[in-house]
């Protein structure tokens, strides 16, 4: 089993560096652990990200000398981006699948011990995932869901960002083309009735004629 599937950012980190001392931490420690976590880009970057916070945080409290962070320098991985949004089908199989559960009890979420608190939805949502027959769908394809519905539902991307708790615009900015869609058909709606409304008319539109009977036929009444 692999580093990336057999426990979270803080349990590796815990494995590999947990007994050291925070000043023993250098720059070869880090690359073996990133070298490691090779085959998962993703969660080799966010454990480097995790550690160098770490090391900052020593060096402000005066743990370590200034500037000797072990985590510079240390390349990332490429990340090959992912955007994975669940279909129409694939949400009425979600919510019938949460509809079952909670109507026969069924405890999916759970801690790994009696009594224990969740700290990962891993376990849970894999359970979930393989009864509603929806593989490869992560936790995080939900926001994106949520996301790309509230693009549609015609909301900007500051409010897409409130909703989603970004702090950074940037990284809202992910759903600027799904933002775009609603507001380029309504900007599309509104310049056609425009434009209508604008146009000359024709005489046979824009004239009423009235018929109206002759006299002859009048005095025939």
């Amino acid at each position: 089993m692999g580093y990336a599937q057999s426990g979270t950012r803080s349990s590796i980190l815990g494995r590999e560096i947990g007994r050291r001392l925070v000043t023993e931490v250098d720059r070869n420690q880090v690359t073996r652990l990133h070298q490691k976590l090779k085959h998962s880009p993703y969660m080799a970057n966010r454990c480097l990200a995790v550690l160098s916070h770490m090391m900052n945080c020593a060096e402000k409290w005066g743990l370590r000398p200034d500037g000797t962070n072990p985590c510079r320098h240390v390349e990332r991985y490429r990340e090959q981006k992912r955007q994975r949004f669940l279909s129409a089908a694939e949400l009425a199989e979600l919510g019938k699948v949460l509809s079952e559960v909670e109507r026969e009890r069924v405890d999916v979420i759970r801690g790994r011990m009696k009594g224990s608190c969740l700290v990962n939805l891993k376990d849970p949502w894999g359970r979930i995932r393989k009864r509603g027959e929806i593989p490869g769908v992560r936790v995080h394809d939900l926001r994106h869901s949520f996301a790309a519905a509230a693009a549609g539902a015609g909301s900007s991307l500051p409010i897409i960002g409130a909703l989603l708790g970004h702090t950074q615009p940037q990284t809202t900015a992910r759903y600027a083309h799904l933002a775009a869609d609603p507001v380029r058909a309504v900007a599309e709606t509104v310049g056609a009735r425009m434009a209508a409304a604008m146009a000359p008319k024709s005489k046979s539109a824009d004239t009423v004629v009235t018929f109206e009977p002759k006299r002859s036929q009048l005095r025939r009444g």
